[in-house]
């Protein structure tokens, strides 16, 4: 039996893959937005601790005047965060979608040619609809893996990272020591 040979070369743009992981990459940096609701809270507390303390009204008018204006600069902050990663998030999913599809059109255009090139006798072993149905199932694979694979192992290294680079440049000390704790657990 002869062997098909469908894969020789993809021809992927590796442009859009790269525009597409920068995306990617930007789109799952900007999860960690607790670090502005933090912030929130922290000045909410700070507002009830001067109501508690209290009854200087001044004292009372600038914690007022302070929790309105970090309130609205956090929540400008999250708003902005959430359009960046409406943007990213949208383009990156059109982007390895896209790619995903030329990929598994290019090898379903392979796979069919090198199919068409074999002997007649190749196909008295086969049932009748079997090489459509391989061509399908494979070229569904490839696109599974192009669409859903690579770009959730992409989003789960970047918000490993992002996570890192954001607990050592707030706290750093702390989070050397909690790292340092965690490892060592002879």
């Amino acid at each position: 039996m002869s062997r098909i040979d469908f894969l020789p070369r993809l021809d992927v743009d590796f442009r859009w893959v790269l525009i597409c992981l920068s995306c990617f990459v930007r789109s799952f940096a900007y999860q960690p937005h607790l670090f502005f609701a933090g912030r929130l809270t922290t000045s909410f507390t700070n507002f009830t601790r001067v109501l508690l303390e209290g009854n200087d009204p001044i004292a009372i008018a600038e914690a007022k005047d302070t929790v309105l204006h970090d309130s609205a600069l956090n929540a400008s902050y999250l708003v902005y965060i959430g359009l960046g990663m409406l943007v990213c998030t949208y383009g990156y999913m059109v982007i390895w979608q896209v790619t995903a599809e030329l990929a598994s059109r290019r090898i379903r255009e392979r796979f069919l040619k090198a199919t068409l090139t074999q002997e007649i006798s190749f196909f008295d072993d086969l049932g009748s609809g079997e090489v459509a149905t391989r061509i399908e199932s494979d070229t569904h694979l490839v696109h599974t893996g192009l669409g859903e694979k690579v770009p959730t192992s992409v989003q789960y290294i970047s918000t490993f990272l992002t996570g890192f680079i954001l607990a050592f440049g707030e706290a750093g000390l702390g989070s050397a020591m909690l790292l340092v704790a965690v490892t060592d657990r002879s």
